[in-house]
């Protein structure tokens, strides 16, 4: 098994196969999972708004006056007290935002941190909310003239807020001190039905342990720059010493996850000021994984108090100071880390100097390890590490290790699904798809270095390989799940041999090597024999039930 174990991208298929087949690769392979892909057209057709308005409130000191900025007009609003400042109200100068409204603040003048900030929100300029506080964004260092507030979330329906600023009365500072305040609104925009579909439930819910998890590419989040490029600057690679676990300090729940993905991006962009969001992978509480920062894994992100380099972010979507993490999001991470660790070589459990920063860290570690964030990545998350660090050491130690003298390890893990694999399989014509299956695995033994390009690539011409196996291991899923249920078995049997077949059309319009191509060919002559019988099989038990 040395050669599957070395070659990742093509034991999907493999695995798919056999599936069809009198036994199952599914356990202990470093299986590359293909990400959900949305076109082009989708992720850029009016669904996604993503706007972004700035307001800007810029303080009078002579005169304790602020002045709003609102859709061009200029009001003045004078200060109660030169320890509180109350304002009118503020129209949101965006039309219709969805899901929600994104919201964040910055303010700049002398000793940012003693200014405090709230805000209320109105549909109606009649009746308001409560007030929110308005805390400075605890994911990084703060400059002592100017400071920006964590995003939070207002309803969809809300038109209007109105702010307020005061500084404790035992403060030297007034509020005339105060220079400017920024108001961010972000409208995310409804994320469309056929990409929200997907984003509901993990996709591989059976995928081997070290094997990366399933993910919703950017373009299918709706990204605000293309899929592999920054929103500026170039992708800086890095290789990964240290893993940073984050929490994004927004909400736990939501209707509509992409859009917070969104949400983050623009906020980290457009109010922060980076070159693109700063983790490599988000992870909602649902369990789905999102792709960040442009250039996968290796890119350099912007989420470790300036020392991001060594490193890799994962951000657990929400906030987890009192709250606990969803089960579905911890088994997500732990699988994201059990590959990261597998595929680069780090210990899960060790710790080392961190060069950046010069920190000695654990490998896998929270992004208060650093001493600019007091809280990250909140409480109940950072007290969960050291579990997740000696459970993704086992997971590693059992992928690599499958045969623990007793058939134990990652097999024994696998154990179930193998069985519900049986079940299904045995009312398959086993004998011919098992040998089909021997025979991809020839083609791929003896064309391991072109199908790995394949597989791997990201240009758009593989991409309906990827949206076939995927297509492909969505079948199998859907079986493993569900079982048969009222169909006909030979229904079953012959979608399952059309979605293989889809995988080698694809597959042999990219191979350029000519035996490569025969071989294609002659499975997928095998597979067209096989669904014509399977349908045929499938008339011969309907009339048997129907009229006999």
């Amino acid at each position: 098994m040395n050669y599957l174990q070395n070659n990742r991208p093509f034991v999907v298929l493999l695995a798919l196969f056999f599936t069809l087949g009198a036994f199952v690769i599914v356990g202990c392979q470093k299986d590359e999972v293909f990400e959900s892909q949305a076109t082009t057209e989708h992720a850029h057709d009016g669904h996604f708004h993503k706007e972004h308005a700035l307001h800007q409130l810029e303080v009078n000191p002579q005169k304790v006056l602020v002045q709003q900025i609102v859709d061009g007009t200029l009001s003045l609003v004078e200060s109660k007290t030169n320890k509180q400042l109350d304002s009118d109200l503020i129209k949101i100068p965006l039309t219709g935002a969805r899901p929600f409204t994104g919201l964040a603040v910055k303010w700049q003048g002398a000793n940012v941190e003693d200014f405090h900030v709230a805000v209320r929100s109105s549909e109606d300029n009649v009746q308001f909310g409560q007030w929110i506080d308005i805390h400075l964004d605890a994911h990084g260092e703060q400059r002592s003239d100017e400071g920006i507030s964590q995003l939070i979330f207002l309803d969809k329906n809300a038109r209007y807020i109105q702010w307020n600023v005061t500084v404790d009365a035992t403060n030297s500072l007034k509020v005339n001190d105060l220079d400017l305040l920024e108001f961010h609104f972000i409208n995310p925009g409804e994320t469309p039905k056929h990409i929200k579909n997907q984003t509901q439930t993990p996709a591989n819910k059976s995928v081997a342990t070290c094997s990366k998890p399933s993910m919703v590419s950017r373009t299918s989040w709706g990204s605000i720059c293309p899929q592999n490029s920054m929103c500026s600057g170039s992708i800086v690679t890095t290789t990964t010493t240290h893993i940073i676990i984050h929490h994004s300090e927004t909400p736990n729940t939501s209707s509509d996850w992409a859009a917070t993905v969104r949400s983050i991006q623009n906020y980290h962009v457009n109010t922060k000021g980076w070159s693109d969001i700063a983790y490599n992978f988000l992870i909602a509480p649902n369990g789905v994984m999102y792709e960040g920062r442009a250039g996968g894994d290796t890119s350099r992100g912007s989420h470790f108090c300036a020392k991001n380099t060594n490193t890799m972010g994962i951000c657990v979507i929400g906030t987890y100071n009192t709250s606990q993490v969803n089960s579905s999001a911890i088994s997500t991470l732990k699988n994201l880390l059990a590959w990261k660790c597998d595929k680069d070589g780090i210990d899960a459990t060790g710790a080392a100097t961190h060069s950046s920063s010069g920190l000695y860290l654990n490998r896998i570690a929270g992004h208060k390890d650093h001493s600019c964030t007091p809280t990250c990545p909140g409480a109940q998350l950072y007290g969960q590490l050291s579990t997740i660090r000696s459970q993704v050491k086992t997971m590693v130690d059992d992928c690599n290790n499958p045969d623990d003298g007793g058939g134990g390890g990652c097999l024994q893990r696998e154990a179930v699904l193998h069985q519900k694999v049986a079940r299904n399989i045995s009312l398959f014509t086993s004998k011919e798809l098992t040998a089909t299956a021997k025979d991809v695995l020839t083609l791929y033994v003896e064309n391991q270095a072109e199908l790995n390009e394949i597989f791997e690539s990201k240009d758009a011409q593989y991409e309906a390989v990827q949206t076939a196996v995927a297509d492909f291991w969505a079948v199998n899923q859907s079986l493993i799940e569900n079982g048969f249920g009222d169909t006909p078995t030979g229904v079953i049997e012959a979608q399952h041999i059309k979605a293989a077949k889809t995988v080698l059309s694809e597959l042999a319009k990219v191979v350029t090597k000519p035996s490569l191509q025969d071989a294609i060919h002659d499975v997928y002559n095998s597979l067209d024999e096989m669904q014509g019988k399977a349908l045929q099989d499938a008339i011969k038990s309907f009339d048997v039930q129907n009229n006999g």
